[in-house]
């Protein structure tokens, strides 16, 4: 009697195992089916997308920025804004322009020329995710400036008690 039990548990344990994996087998090829109609669209996709050329000066411009070549980088990010015009990512090539200007190893920098290329993305892209950075670096710079006149006034007074 334990032996027939027995038998017809494991006969019923067998079924619902069967059934299980039938109806995962059912459900995996509908998955691949799904997966093979989207595919073409995936792939037609990314033949329409071609690489922005703006984008593709950016990187190029990172990538000289990295060699420590400031010139070709601010030369690339000019490039990038150019074809960008009002639109992202012009909003990149600025602020990567105002970088180069504020650059501790550039020999050519210019706070001046860095807080007008910050100021800029405020004023054309006042929706940019770069525009409070921006702004933060363009405070920054406008103290800068404002600490440089100090040194120039106390130099000139310090020379007017020396005479």
């Amino acid at each position: 009697m334990i032996i027939i039990r027995t038998s017809y548990f494991i006969w019923g344990l067998m079924a619902v195992i069967l059934v299980l994996g039938l109806s995962g087998c059912a459900e995996l090829q509908q998955e691949q089916i799904k997966e093979e109609e989207r595919t073409p669209a995936r792939q037609e996709a990314t033949k329409e997308e071609a690489p922005d050329p703006a984008e593709l000066h950016l990187s190029a411009a990172d990538d000289l920025l990295e060699k420590g070549d400031f010139e070709g980088s601010m030369k690339e990010d000019q490039k990038a804004l150019a074809l960008a015009g009002k639109q992202p990512p012009g909003d990149t090539a600025l602020y990567n322009m105002g970088l180069i200007y504020v650059h501790y190893k550039n020999p050519n920098k210019n706070y001046e020329k860095a807080k007008a290329m910050f100021d800029k993305i405020g004023r054309e892209y006042p929706n940019s995710p770069l525009a409070e950075e921006a702004k933060i670096w363009a405070g920054v710079l406008q103290v800068i400036e404002k600490l440089k006149q100090v040194d120039i006034d106390i130099e000139e007074k310090k020379k007017e008690l020396s005479r």
